[in-house]
């Protein structure tokens, strides 16, 4: 079967567009996180693995989110699709609370199902993370 009949090419320019816009939510001080499937598996560096969007957001996200002052400014530098895996590197910026710069490394790899991400593997710079939770006291 050829790639074009396999429907990969446009699977894969649906994934991007998908991933894009979800920056680009972000980036209105939306949500990136709109993107995840309700019941996500959400892998982060560390093993740990959220097993819902709202348990990922309770404890993945919510300790470092409660300590910026606003929304993370991300900057995608690379975005590759093979299929249904996007993988995005991204950079992501913003004060603390406290005014303290919080910059990040990040990777993604996503895989979506109906249109949301069901998987994702989350790789960032965890000293960064570990430093803005141990010094910044949450709002």
């Amino acid at each position: 079967m050829t790639a074009t009949r396999s429907g990969r090419p446009s699977r894969e320019r649906r994934n991007r567009a998908a991933a894009v816009r979800a920056f680009e939510r972000q980036e209105a001080r939306g949500g990136i996180f709109e993107i995840l499937h309700d019941e996500v598996a959400w892998t982060i560096d560390n093993g740990r693995t959220h097993t819902s969007q709202a348990g990922f957001l309770a404890k993945g996200a919510a300790p470092v989110m409660g300590r910026l002052a606003s929304t993370l400014v991300m900057t995608i530098r690379a975005l590759w699709t093979d299929g249904d895996t996007m993988i995005i590197r991204f950079d992501g910026d913003v004060a603390a609370i406290d005014g303290a710069e919080y910059h990040n490394e990040y990777c993604r790899v996503w895989r979506p199902h109906g249109g949301r991400v069901a998987r994702s593997h989350a790789s960032m710079d965890i000293i960064a993370v570990q430093e803005l939770i141990d010094h910044v006291e949450p709002g």
